[in-house]
C-alpha cells in the first residue's frame, strides 16, 4: 500500500510541468552532469524515471532539482521586470 505524499506529489507535479517544455528536460540534465559528473544521456533516463514515478531520487537530488527550478524561476521573472520596467 502506498502511503500519501502531498508535498512529494506537489512538487513532481511541478518538475513535470517545468520539463514539459521543449528542452528543458535536456538543460536539467546538463546540469546535473556538470554537478554529478555522470552523462547527460544518463540524466534524461533518471529524470524521466522520476517524472514516471518509476524511480524515487534522494534528498541530494530533489534538492539539485528545486534548486535549478528555482535559479530558473528566477531568470524569468528579472526578464520580466526589465520588459516592464523598460520605456
Amino acid at each position: 500500500m502506498r502511503r500519501p505524499t502531498p508535498c512529494f506529489d506537489g512538487w513532481l507535479a511541478r518538475v513535470a510541468r517545468e520539463l514539459a517544455a521543449r528542452g528543458q528536460k535536456a538543460e536539467l540534465a546538463r546540469y546535473l552532469s556538470k554537478r554529478y559528473g555522470r552523462p547527460a544521456r544518463s540524466w534524461e533516463s533518471t529524470l524521466a524515471q522520476i517524472v514516471g514515478r518509476t524511480l524515487l531520487p534522494n534528498a541530494e537530488i530533489v534538492l539539485a532539482i528545486d534548486g535549478w527550478l528555482a535559479r530558473k524561476k528566477s531568470a524569468k521573472n528579472s526578464e520580466r521586470i526589465s520588459l516592464f520596467n523598460h520605456k
